[in-house]
């Protein structure tokens, strides 16, 4: 098997608390998916896929060389995301899976790198817990089958010991669940301090 590694975003959640379509919003220029696509094609990688559910956002559309994988059962949780991207890379011929979410803008392609020079690896969560993006080796990925719930792969990621914690700024962390989220993540792109692909 050749050392590859697939970039997986995770982009099917119902953006309950936003008020839907969040991933299609501006957000300093470009639209709030389109931040984390770009950051992967700034590590070099090539492209991989995307996890949507049934409405596909126009940025997962337009992404160039991206295969979209339909999640018709979003409301199940961000681990039946993981299910389906794990059963897509596992029955093809990839080492491991670079794994982030679509509404994660302020991620740095050079954080995606670090990650990927060791598998597997996860961001450090100001030493609290390890998360997504992370690095996922086949034997996890194997038990990213049997995750339930919207814990994501927290589950896996807490119980392993061999899984290198890689740290960035926790400003550049943020999660865009909300509106207010999203004006705050295109106030930190736009600082000259942050770091983007």
């Amino acid at each position: 098997m050749t050392d590859r590694i697939i970039p997986a975003i995770l982009a099917a959640g119902q953006a309950v608390r936003f008020g839907g379509d969040k991933l299609d919003q501006l957000c300093a220029g470009k639209r709030l998916g389109e931040w984390a696509v770009a950051a992967v094609e700034a590590t070099g990688l090539p492209p991989g896929v995307i996890v949507t559910n049934r409405q596909v956002p126009h940025f997962a559309n337009v992404a160039s060389g991206w295969k979209t994988l339909q999640n018709d059962t979003p409301e199940a949780g961000i681990s039946s995301s993981l299910r389906i991207m794990a059963e897509y890379v596992l029955h093809h011929d990839y080492s491991a899976a670079l794994i982030l979410l679509a509404d994660m803008p302020l991620i740095p392609a050079g954080h995606l790198q670090d990650l990927c020079h060791k598998i597997p690896s996860a961001t450090d969560y100001g030493g609290q817990r390890l998360g997504v993006p992370a690095t996922l080796s086949r034997a996890l990925l194997t038990e990213c089958l049997e995750l339930t719930g919207d814990r994501g792969a927290g589950p896996i990621l807490s119980h392993n010991p061999y899984i290198r914690g890689v740290s960035i700024p926790s400003a550049l962390l943020l999660d865009v669940d909300e509106p207010d989220d999203l004006m705050q993540a295109e106030q930190r792109i736009q600082d000259s301090t942050v770091r983007r692909p």
